[in-house]
């Protein structure tokens, strides 16, 4: 089973609780475990999963946990992960630099392998939250949520309320809520949507003697700027006086739209013979297609670029383009 339909599939499951009261602040809106279930059925975004089974502290005694070099992501190489054990696009760190667990099932009779920083409050300055940075800001996200009291550095079996906070690519809140665990060991789901991507997202209690993991970790709804198909349009030879054309796509491949502006083409001997790409927005995760014409006018090597500007940034997609000019028969 790949990634992609385990996640899917560990979207519509309902084996956790219902989702508890919210308490919301401005910038996002909570999601029911259905409503990620529904747009991962729809198809309407592409979602990543992770739900840390790889761990080693799968092969640990029962009453251990590993320790994580930060930051945790599918380049780690450590105690926690081998290269590859994790999925793309996110990375796992403690705000306060004072570690990050991978827990087994037993340690705190949880029905799952989880993660997150290291959970013991000695003081409000202790205080350490589970930090997930993304690398294309998701849209929508998803996790369950484990808070526990602790004594003497054991769980003390109560359950303990976790907040979740979002933050935009400026590091700028984008607003919070708390989520309840039904129990020490039993996990709280905590979804959310946001009109703007959304760059991190910190989990964590904020009292002391107590501590937060996650785990089935969901993001989905990226913003991803559009690239071109190629690196470079090669028209080889081209005969004199023979106007040739070649066509070059434009990718989207995350799950916003996207305007582009009229193609500009730069060069001597080059020109723009067909733009399908800025009539319409180009959709979530499709393709749009830009003909350039090659007339040279003489025997030479000629240069040029193909240039593609939008709202997906201030800096334009930019395609070189070579060809020759030649007196025999043009060459594919």
């Amino acid at each position: 089973m790949s990634r992609t339909d385990h996640v899917l599939r560990t979207a519509m499951l309902a084996a956790f609780v219902a989702s508890p009261a919210l308490v919301l602040a401005a910038g996002i809106t909570p999601l029911q475990r259905a409503d990620v279930g529904r747009m991962a059925a729809q198809g309407s975004m592409t979602f990543v999963s992770e739900d840390f089974e790889r761990s080693m502290a799968r092969f640990l005694d029962p009453m251990e946990f590993a320790a994580c070099i930060e930051p945790v992501s599918s380049r780690s190489d450590d105690a926690c992960f081998a290269p590859g054990d994790l999925a793309d696009g996110f990375s796992i760190h403690s705000t306060h630099g004072h570690g990050v667990l991978s827990m087994g099932r037993d340690i705190i009779q949880f029905p799952s392998l989880t993660i997150g920083a290291w959970p013991y409050r000695l003081s409000p300055s202790s205080l350490n939250y589970t930090r997930v940075e993304f690398e294309h800001g998701p849209t929508v996200v998803a996790a369950d949520v484990f808070g526990f009291g602790l004594a003497n550095g054991s769980a003390n079996g109560s359950a303990a309320p976790v907040t979740v906070e979002a933050f935009d690519e400026a590091n700028n809140s984008l607003g919070s809520f708390v989520v309840m665990p039904p129990a020490f060991n039993q996990p709280a789901f905590a979804g959310f949507s946001s009109e703007v991507p959304i760059a991190a997202v910190e989990f964590g209690t904020r009292e002391l003697g107590a501590g937060a993991q996650i785990d089935n970790l969901l993001f989905g709804g990226m913003a991803q700027a559009p690239r071109f198909s190629t690196d470079r349009l090669r028209f080889g030879a081209q005969a004199i006086g023979q106007p040739g054309e070649q066509a070059v796509e434009i990718v989207n491949p995350g799950d916003r739209p996207w305007q582009l502006d009229a193609a500009v083409v730069h060069g001597e001997g080059y020109a723009l013979a067909d733009d399908g790409c800025s009539g319409a927005p180009l959709p979530a995760r499709g393709t749009c297609t830009i003909r350039i014409a090659f007339a040279p006018a003489w025997a030479d090597t000629f240069f040029g670029r193909l240039q593609v500007s939008g709202e997906f940034s201030p800096a334009p997609l930019v395609l070189s383009i070579h060809g020759i000019g030649s007196v025999e028969e043009a060459t594919p």
